[in-house]
């Protein structure tokens, strides 16, 4: 009997050895420990370097840090190679660059037929792109985020650039605004609302109370 009841008591210390060791991760890494909550299935290790790129959006524009999260949670599901695509076909000021290109690129081509032939060919164009789902037009706008293929392959590029455009709306309107990040995805007041309601779907419900207590204040101090 001893020796079972020395064996339970190894046990027992055992759990709460591994039960302290995470509870002191999730404290340290409460970043990454939401991110699993909401994509379980995402590898640890990348999840690990996709949180620390989100810390450092976090302490570079003091935003949120569960806020950063749920948007990343809402644009992409955290995942760093999303693509927003539609099928179309190109208009004319877009085959003529192309010929362009073509023309002093390459010895004899057929214009005329390469023209017919792209004209009739639904090509798949993509616009919102990676982890934070950055419009082509929005990363053309910032010179150091125009990398337009890079934003689809390094989410850290991503998580960086998508933080410059989020600290821009941050000076332009946050001092009037305590829902400025909404204006990321989009700018009329009615969508604007929308976008705020997704995503806080993701948002720590134990968080939200004092959330609303801080807006409250922001927008009595702002009257």
């Amino acid at each position: 009997m001893k020796k079972v009841a020395y064996l339970l008591l190894i046990i027992f210390n055992l759990i709460l050895i591994i039960s302290e060791a995470q509870a002191d991760f999730s404290t340290q890494h409460p970043i990454y420990n939401r991110l699993i909550e909401l994509q379980p299935r995402i590898n640890k290790k990348l999840g690990m370097s996709i949180s620390n790129a989100i810390h450092q959006c976090h302490k570079r524009i003091g935003f949120d840090k569960f806020i950063l999260v749920s948007m990343y949670n809402q644009e992409s599901s955290i995942n760093y190679k999303a693509k927003n695509c539609l099928k179309g076909i190109l208009e004319n000021d877009a085959l003529d660059e192309i010929l362009r290109i073509v023309q002093l690129n390459a010895d004899n081509v057929d214009h005329t037929k390469l023209r017919g032939e792209l004209t009739n060919i639904p090509l798949r164009v993509c616009f919102d792109l990676g982890i934070g789902q950055i419009n082509v037009n929005t990363a053309l706008r910032h010179t150091q985020c125009s990398d337009l293929k890079r934003l689809i392959t390094d989410y850290k590029y991503n998580i960086s650039c998508s933080c410059k455009v989020l600290e821009d709306f941050q000076k332009r309107y946050a001092h009037k605004d305590a829902y400025w990040w909404t204006r990321y995805n989009a700018s009329s007041p009615v969508k604007r609302e929308i976008y705020r309601q997704l995503v806080m779907r993701y948002y720590p419900e134990k968080l939200e109370e004092s959330l609303d207590e801080n807006i409250t204040q922001f927008k009595k101090a702002i009257r």
